[in-house]
């Protein structure tokens, strides 16, 4: 027993190290570096809600950098959203590079939507049922890999 709260002791201390790490990056503006610790602290437990949040919170601050490796890398970008007017169409994609951003059941807020408009990301709708914030990514990268004879 002393072991095992040993263990759950020391789990515990190194996701919280890895999400005070991400935290510190993130406040020096080393996204990429505060994600890979947001990933670490999520490896040790992939339910900490603290470090999905914080990897969430980078989203505003990454989609400048979103942007520019779209255009970059000639990366179809698309948006996700329950309120979207356009339906996504996977023979519209002109590679199989796609960045894809989703969000809540409930959909992006006001500024998260005036921050995609600004960049001027294409909102896409995936249908008329709302999906788990967790399943819309899985079956967009299904219809992509499908468009691309990749299952």
């Amino acid at each position: 027993l002393v072991k095992n709260i040993a263990d759950y002791w020391e789990e515990k201390t190194n996701k919280r190290a890895f999400l005070n790490l991400g935290q510190v990056y993130y406040e020096n503006e080393k996204f990429d570096k505060s994600l890979e610790s947001y990933n670490a602290a999520l490896k040790i437990d992939s339910l900490y809600v603290d470090a999905l949040t914080d990897r969430g919170n980078l989203f505003s601050d990454m989609a400048e950098e979103f942007y520019e490796q779209s255009l970059i890398n000639k990366m179809d970008v698309c948006v996700f959203d329950v309120n979207a007017e356009k339906s996504f169409n996977a023979a519209d994609l002109t590679s199989p590079n796609v960045c894809m951003i989703t969000g809540p059941e409930s959909g992006f807020s006001e500024s998260e939507i005036n921050l995609l408009n600004e960049k001027e990301f294409e909102f896409k709708l995936i249908g008329k049922n709302i999906l788990r914030a967790e399943t819309a990514p899985i079956v967009i990268a299904s219809l992509i890999q499908n468009q691309f004879d990749k299952i």
